[in-house]
């Protein structure tokens, strides 16, 4: 079982650390992810007054709680009681997206402009949605009930979620708009609320469902100290505007970016010019950062150390080649977010912002985020679609396969120059980093310690197959004949 089957209790505008569960079978996934996220959950007949009262039934609302989540139904509010209807995009079990319906400003923003984009029949029926937000019975007379529920508080109890009501210190307003984004991720996937203010998005408070959980946020707040350490990088990144604990819970608030994240834009715009114009921005960027942060080679001495001690032994089995570090040349050290797929890019098709730096580091590997980066976007273009037809795409791709080939190799080739790597040093890196990513997965599976992990993407499942092509592995044979053959005109 997994906690995120509790996720809903994150609505709530009081401590929950108290539950009582009444109603049907279909709410026992709910109990059971409140009991893994260590609240108590009292028998169904108990007399205790517990924080929250979860229910399938609106008669549940006579049974004495500090906050009532009425799944399944719209509850009327009254002079007594505050009722909030919240849409539930995805499995009500586990919802991904929780919509308030009563806060019309904030639908419109998330309608408008943070849905998923999807076929524009779609995107019309969301601007149409977004015409008549105002008008919250009428929107929750046609959600489907499976996709509804109801909380229910006192009418003098503060409206906001907990957690937005605890970062008014850091500078948001009293009772702002608010969306929660939980995922589709395994229990670690940080959860956030897209916080709006005049009916426009202004910030992101991210929070661990962990309790004590506070590694990625301590990552995280240093990866954008080193963003906002360079100007080039900067312009690219969020403010952290600070960090908090509440209940046990690790939370921190950044200001947020205009737009979509870039896997679903390039799902809607990924054959249009616009598209390319963005991803050659993009590439242009990361390789600036390279040059604007380059440090001499004795500085990747540790990071040398670390690939030879937790990396190359990985993957020894796999083909890795025994001297691949020696075999690599004296390269700089530059800062890396060593994330930048397009679900850590925020686009409105103009602007862009790298998000996420947990994993961010200075000094890394030159080209590592040129080749992850478009190793994503690239793929993409063709189509979304599942991990392993992204998987082949990937490695046709850096074979020299793909009509989006030259563009990779000319965004490689335009870094090497920039940052004057050795041509010889083009294949160890490229191999590295997919070694490197491909134990991401292991070292997210100890931290998980037992709940089930959220399946790989294609990025960290290149290494195999790129160590036994004879067209890439450690010379990256496609590149390098590319590579020759533009010396050679």
């Amino acid at each position: 079982m997994t906690l995120r089957a509790a996720d809903l209790r994150f609505t709530v505008p009081v401590p929950v650390t108290t539950v009582r569960v009444i109603g049907g079978g279909q709410l026992a996934p709910f109990a059971a992810g409140l009991r893994e996220a260590g609240l108590e959950v009292l028998p169904d007949r108990s007399t205790a007054r517990p924080d929250l009262v979860v229910s399938d039934r609106a008669s549940a609302l006579a049974a004495p709680a500090a906050a009532h989540l009425i799944m399944g139904a719209h509850v009327r509010g009254s002079d007594r009681r505050r009722a909030q209807p919240l849409v539930l995009r995805g499995d009500p079990s586990r919802p991904a997206l929780v919509v308030p319906l009563d806060r019309s400003r904030s639908l419109q923003q998330h309608l408008r402009h943070t849905a998923p984009l999807h076929e524009p029949a779609v995107h019309a029926r969301n601007l149409a949605l977004a015409a008549v937000a105002g008008a919250s019975p009428f929107l929750s007379r046609i959600v489907p009930g499976r996709a509804l529920a109801t909380l229910v508080t006192p009418a003098d109890r503060p409206a906001p979620p907990l957690l937005l009501a605890a970062v008014r210190e850091l500078g948001l307003p009293a009772d702002p708009g608010w969306v929660l984004a939980l995922g589709n991720g395994d229990d670690l996937q940080r959860a956030v609320f897209h916080v709006s203010h005049e009916g426009r998005r202004r910030w992101v408070l991210k929070f661990s469902r962990v309790r004590g959980h506070d590694a990625p946020f301590q990552r995280d707040a240093e990866g954008l100290a080193l963003a906002q350490s360079c100007p080039v990088v900067a312009v690219r990144a969020p403010r952290l505007l600070g960090r908090l604990t509440v209940s046990g819970l690790p939370l921190s608030v950044e200001s947020a970016a205009p737009g979509h994240p870039l896997v679903d834009w390039l799902a809607r715009y990924g054959g249009s010019p616009r598209a390319a114009s963005l991803l050659d921005g993009l590439a242009a960027w990361v390789v600036a950062v390279g040059v604007a942060t380059a440090e001499p080679a004795d500085a990747l001495r540790g990071e040398r150390a670390r690939l030879g001690r937790e990396v190359l032994p990985a993957w020894r089995a796999a083909g890795a080649p025994a001297d691949l570090l020696q075999a690599l040349p004296h390269v700089p050290g530059v800062l890396a977010h060593h994330d930048l797929g397009t679900w850590n890019i925020i686009t409105d098709g103009t602007s862009a912002t790298a998000v996420d730096w947990e994993s961010a580091r200075r000094p890394s590997m030159p080209l590592w985020d040129l080749l992850y980066l478009l190793g994503d976007a690239l793929v993409r273009l063709d189509g979304e679609t599942d991990r392993d037809v992204l998987t082949t795409r990937a490695l046709a791709l850096f074979r020299g396969e793909s009509a989006h080939s030259p563009a990779l190799f000319g965004w490689v080739d335009r870094a090497v120059r920039a940052l004057g790597l050795p041509a010889d040093a083009v294949g160890p890196l490229a191999t590295l980093c997919w070694m490197h990513h491909g134990l991401s997965a292991l070292g997210r599976g100890r931290a998980l310690n037992g709940a089930a992990p959220a399946s790989t993407g294609h990025l960290a499942r290149l290494a195999g197959g790129w160590l036994v092509d004879p067209a890439l592995g450690p010379t990256w044979a496609a590149w390098s004949l590319w590579s020759r053959s533009q010396g050679a005109r």
